[in-house]
C-alpha cells in the first residue's frame, strides 16, 4: 500500500496568557504550518472566560484559514458541564476538534459531550494501549477522531485500529509529542489511509528527542509529510549524539554484575 501525504499540525502548549498563545500561533503559521494544536498549560485550569480568550488568541495568531486544534489533556476527568462551558468559544473560533476533555474510560461523558458539540468533533484515544480499548472509544464515545500512540499500542494494533475506524467513519490520527523515531512509527499505522490526512508533528521536543536521529521527517514543498520509504522505520540513530545523554549504570547482586550499561556502536 502506497504511503499518502499528511498535513502535519504543529503540536505545542498554550501560552501562559492569551497574548503568548497568539504569539505562538503566529510563529508556527510563519514557520509554514497550516494546522496548529494548542494544549494543556492553563487551559481548563481557570474559568471559561479565560479559556475563551486563549481560543480567540489562538485563532487570531493562526489566521482565519488555519486549522485550529485544542487539547484539554483530560483536565475535566468526566465533568460534562465543565467541558460544555467551553463549547461556544470553540465553535465561534472554528476549532476542528476538542481533544481529551476526559479520561479515556469516561465513555459516557464523551458521548454526552459529543451530542452537544457538533460541528466540533471530539478526539481521544491516546491512552488506549490495545485494540479493544480503542474499539470501545470508537463505538461508544462519539469520537470524530481516534488518536493512537504507537509507543503504547504498537504499530500492528495501531493499523488494526486505523482499519476499524475507517469502517466506522472515524478519522485516525497519530499521537506523537517527542522524537521522529516515534513519529515514523506512528505514521506506519495509517500511512496508506488517504482520508486520514492530518498528523501530529512535534515542534517543542526536548533536545534528546531532536538529536537522537541523523535525519528528521521534514515537510515537503507543499508543507506535507509522508512515512519514510527506507526499511524499518527509515530512521538512522545518531549514536554520538545519544552518547552525550548516556548514564553509566551497574547493578551488582552478591558481587556479581547483573546489569551494566552497554556500549553504543
Amino acid at each position: 500500500m502506497k504511503s499518502t501525504a499528511k498535513t502535519p499540525y504543529a503540536s505545542q502548549l498554550f501560552g501562559n496568557d492569551p497574548h503568548e498563545t497568539l504569539t505562538k500561533g503566529a510563529a508556527q503559521r510563519k514557520a509554514g504550518f497550516r494546522a496548529v494544536k494548542f494544549g494543556w498549560g492553563p487551559y481548563g485550569q481557570g474559568d471559561a472566560a479565560t479559556d475563551a480568550a486563549h481560543i480567540a488568541a489562538a485563532r487570531e495568531g493562526l489566521g482565519e484559514d488555519g486549522i485550529l486544534l485544542v487539547d484539554a489533556g483530560t483536565v475535566w476527568v468526566d465533568d460534562v458541564e465543565a467541558a460544555a462551558a467551553r463549547l461556544d468559544a470553540l465553535k465561534t473560533h472554528r476549532a476542528t476538534w476538542l481533544e481529551e476533555p476526559f479520561i479515556s474510560a469516561a465513555l459516557g461523558a464523551y458521548k454526552a459531550l459529543a451530542e452537544r458539540a457538533a460541528p466540533l468533533r471530539l478526539a481521544g484515544g491516546e491512552g488506549a494501549h490495545n485494540f479493544h480499548m480503542a474499539q470501545q472509544m470508537i463505538d461508544h464515545a462519539g469520537l470524530g477522531y481516534v488518536q493512537i500512540d504507537a509507543g503504547r499500542m504498537g504499530i500492528s494494533d495501531g493499523k488494526r485500529v486505523a482499519d476499524y475506524a475507517a469502517q466506522r467513519d472515524v478519522r485516525f490520527v497519530n499521537h506523537t509529542f517527542n522524537s521522529h523515531i516515534a513519529l515514523s512509527a506512528s505514521l506506519q499505522a495509517f500511512a496508506g489511509h488517504e482520508k486520514d490526512d492530518i498528523c501530529e508533528y512535534p515542534v517543542e521536543a526536548k533536545a534528546l528527542s531532536r538529536e537522537i536521529t541523523q535525519s528528521l521527517i521534514e515537510r515537503d514543498g507543499d508543507g506535507l509529510i509522508s512515512a519514510p520509504e527506507a526499511p524499518g522505520l527509515g530512521m538512522e540513530i545518531d549514536a554520538d549524539a545519544l552518547a552525550r545523554y548516556l548514564v553509566q549504570v551497574e547493578i551488582t547482586i552478591d558481587g556479581e554484575v547483573g546489569y551494566k550499561t552497554p556500549q553504543l556502536t
